[in-house]
């Protein structure tokens, strides 16, 4: 795998004099939370979902369906059966019927698609609160642990309350990444079944109808709860860095040392390369290409930072 390092690797170290505080991680506590939150969000979509494009599904099934035996009776030569129940699409008797019943129900499903996504877009009170609720525990969290760590090693109880505009942004820019990311997970939800309903559309007749149904949304709500439960993981990792960033140098702590999370084949090399590296929060720590990036920056990174504590800072 490009840019991971085997288990077995070994990884020397980098020793600094620099006197730190430990590293404040991703709760996981709250991180679970978010994830249930998530996967519940994604039931919802889910039950909005099956219940508008279910029907037009059923109707292609049974669209095709009637054409498959047609074709029959047109290779016996025999007239339509007429004692046969009739159905919505009862009288599709040429390769013209079916093709104009297929296109006007493929319309039909753009069409629905479009109205789901404009929906799940739209700005939804609930998903806003629970955000906030999260962004908030973070907060806290990130706070408490860094006046702990703080009077733990320097035995200092009374530390100011710290809201800077610094923290503010971090709060507004949380909330509408987070919002703006499960706004797309809807929307992405819906291409996604619109597109193995169309997929799957020729294997009617070859499957019971409901069996595929029920294949065609266990598999994309599968896929679109994973997607969801990376998306609560990274974004609580990404929340809590920018936290502790403000916060350290909102205290007088503008350095800090670079931290892994661990050391197997998840990391990756260029983050352990890394590891020990003592940079400026503003500015990043600098990868062998030159570019700069923060802790958690990267998607599912998990490294973290001990802030480097100036002399007579807490003295």
């Amino acid at each position: 795998m490009v840019g991971i390092v085997p288990t077995s690797t070994k990884v020397k170290l980098k020793k600094t004099k620099a006197k730190t505080l430990p590293p404040i991680t991703p709760n996981l506590n709250i991180e679970n939370r978010y994830v249930k939150s998530l996967d519940n969000i994604v039931d919802d979509y889910t039950k909005i979902i099956h219940k508008e494009v279910t029907p037009i599904f059923e109707d292609l099934i049974s669209v095709q369906k009637e054409w498959n035996a047609q074709k029959g009776n047109l290779l016996k030569d025999a007239f339509y059966d007429s004692s046969e129940p009739i159905t919505f699409y009862d009288g599709i008797k040429t390769i013209e019927d079916y093709n104009k019943a297929v296109a006007e129900l493929q319309e039909k499903l753009e069409d629905k698609v479009e109205k789901l996504k404009n929906r799940f877009d739209m700005d939804n009170p609930s998903i806003n609160k629970m955000v906030s609720k999260n962004i908030s525990e973070i907060d806290k969290y990130t706070n408490d642990s860094l006046k702990a760590n703080i009077e733990k090693q320097y035995g200092i109880s009374r530390l100011p309350q710290l809201n800077t505009p610094a923290m503010k942004k971090v709060i507004d820019d949380s909330l509408e990444v987070n919002v703006n990311l499960i706004k797309n997970v809807g929307t992405e939800y819906v291409d996604k079944v619109s597109k193995a309903v169309l997929d799957n559309f020729s294997r009617v007749g070859k499957r019971d109808g409901k069996s595929l149904i029920d294949e065609v949304y266990d598999e994309r709500e599968g896929v679109t709860k994973t997607r969801a439960k990376t998306i609560a993981r990274d974004q609580s990792a990404k929340i809590t860095e920018a936290f502790n960033s403000e916060r350290y140098k909102a205290y007088g702590m503008n350095q800090a040392v670079w931290a892994v999370a661990d050391f197997t084949a998840r990391t990756r090399s260029s983050h352990l390369k890394l590891n020990g590296d003592i940079y400026d929060i503003d500015k990043g720590a600098k990868k062998d290409d030159g570019t700069y990036i923060q802790p958690a920056q990267e998607v599912n990174c998990r490294c973290t930072c001990r802030p480097v504590v100036p002399d007579g800072l807490f003295d």
